[in-house]
């Protein structure tokens, strides 16, 4: 598997992706510079195996013809941690992080989506009682890291690394639009201090609806 096969800025970004699994199944994704030297073999995840939280709930309010996504496991994720026990920083000894190595940019699937692991059509009132009607929140929400640093932003990255982003979002819009269901993908950025490092990273979500 490529980054991508596309030019960016005249330069082929085609390093190889190297796929990987977390303690509880997700997905994770490592997309290395194109001069990088990290190996081609990374680290497994050291965690003991666990299962993801059940599929989030999506909730349709009749007044503004909206739909509203429920998802209380979301209420367990990490908030604002210490730099220590950063769960985006590469796992150490004494932090068993969300990144089991080493990297320049990573993906993966998000502990806590708002939407997803399940994939499927979302099933739509269609003349049933419009009051207090609920389906599943199919789709898949992704956390991109655009840097093992804990600080910084993408506007001090080097060129090669924002290639390496870039290269990233497009493998990842690509097959996410190519799941079950999903009608739309959008980047939403992280706010909090690093969990995710300020401004370097984004959440890719893929949604069986358009919000």
């Amino acid at each position: 598997m490529y980054v991508s096969e596309v030019g960016v800025g005249g330069v082929l970004v085609n390093k190889p992706r190297i796929d990987g699994k977390l303690f509880d199944g997700r997905d994770l994704y490592y997309f290395d510079d194109q001069n990088s030297r990290l190996p081609e073999a990374r680290e497994p995840d050291q965690r003991e195996p666990d299962k993801r939280p059940q599929t989030a709930e999506l909730r349709y309010d009749p007044l503004t013809a909206e739909w509203i996504t429920v998802a209380s496991h979301r209420q367990q994720r990490a908030f604002l941690p210490p730099q220590h026990s950063c769960p985006l920083c590469p796992t150490t000894k004494t932090n068993l992080s969300e990144l089991p190595d080493q990297f320049d940019v990573a993906v993966f699937e998000n502990k806590g989506p708002a939407f997803g692991p399940d994939l499927g059509q979302i099933e739509h009132p269609n003349g049933r009682p419009r009051f207090g009607f609920s389906t599943t929140a199919f789709g898949r929400c992704e956390v991109v890291v655009f840097s093992p640093e804990h600080e910084g932003s993408l506007a001090q990255m080097p060129v090669e690394r924002v290639r390496t982003v870039i290269g990233a979002w497009m493998n990842r819009t690509k097959e996410l639009y190519e799941l079950e269901g999903v009608v739309q993908v959008f980047p939403l950025r992280t706010a909090a201090r690093r969990l995710a490092s300020p401004f370097t990273t984004r959440t890719a979500r893929s949604t069986p609806t358009l919000l």
